[in-house]
């Protein structure tokens, strides 16, 4: 989903030990396991024993407590609501948001994929991980576009595609978010924010006068400030997704010749 990197997308390069999808597995097998070995962890085990029952949902509980502590004091502070394209079924972000949504999902499945999004966009952040306001932000947009586990889709998380519709095995977008290839997280979210902070650096401005990381988690602190990111509307048939809205404005102010147009002029000191 969303163009994170595999292994396989770095197979030319012998130097790469891993991408963004197995180091988020190899991460997360660790941070489980450690939850369970906790003083308060109910029946803990080893094994294949920490991997159900009490023990297991314990780990998932704690570790997204754990995960979420920063995004959730950012929720709470910007009173952001819910982005889930409208009639969607419960989202990843709208189960953060909204609780009575917790009924409809599989709780665990749910936390589990959470956790899973949240660090593959931390992995992928590269520099940007000093924005941790504009990761919430990342992260509760792109959480917002895709639907989580319930009975009613077999337990799986499905990408709302570009055009807020449903990816299914077999359709254009298959299950990858629309059909972003392999890098396109990078490429349009990471390097249009790096090249920001570099571009306003570099100007002829006094150094005092430069923004720089603080100024940007600044401006991702101001709700209405963000809204005007999730103005630009790709040219999809139907509603775009919150994460194709993001997506297509980071492209396209990044691609624009004029100063005034580019990301770095949203930005203030």
């Amino acid at each position: 989903m969303f163009g994170f990197q595999s292994r396989a997308s770095n197979a030319d390069d012998p130097d790469v030990p891993g991408a963004t999808r197995e180091l988020v597995v190899d991460k997360m097998a660790n941070n489980l396991w450690n939850m369970t070995q906790l003083a308060e962890s109910p029946n803990a085990g080893q094994g294949a024993d920490c991997a159900k029952g009490p023990s297991a949902r314990f780990a998932v509980t704690k570790l997204h407590e754990r995960t979420f502590a920063g995004y959730e004091r950012w929720l709470e502070h910007t009173k952001f609501d819910d982005l889930s394209p409208r009639g969607a079924p419960p989202t990843l972000g709208s189960t953060h948001v909204n609780h009575a949504n917790d009924d409809r999902v599989l709780i665990n499945n749910t936390r589990l994929c959470q956790i899973v999004l949240f660090e593959m966009i931390y992995v992928e952040a590269a520099n940007c991980r000093l924005l941790p306001e504009m990761l919430s932000f990342t992260y509760h947009v792109a959480a917002c576009s895709v639907v989580a586990p319930s009975p009613t889709n077999g337990g799986a998380a499905l990408a709302l595609s570009m055009n807020a519709e449903l990816s299914v095995p077999g359709s254009p977008g298959g299950n990858t978010g629309g059909g972003l290839p392999e890098g396109d997280f990078v490429e349009s979210v990471v390097i249009p924010f790096h090249g920001a902070i570099t571009e306003s650096m570099t100007l002829t401005k006094r150094l005092h006068a430069r923004v720089g990381y603080d100024d940007i988690n600044e401006f991702f602190w101001d709700k209405v400030s963000m809204q005007k990111m999730l103005r630009s509307e790709p040219t999809f048939h139907g509603a775009a997704s919150a994460y194709a809205r993001y997506r297509h404005f980071l492209r396209t102010s990044s691609a624009v010749k004029h100063r005034d147009g580019r990301l770095a002029a949203v930005f203030q000191k």
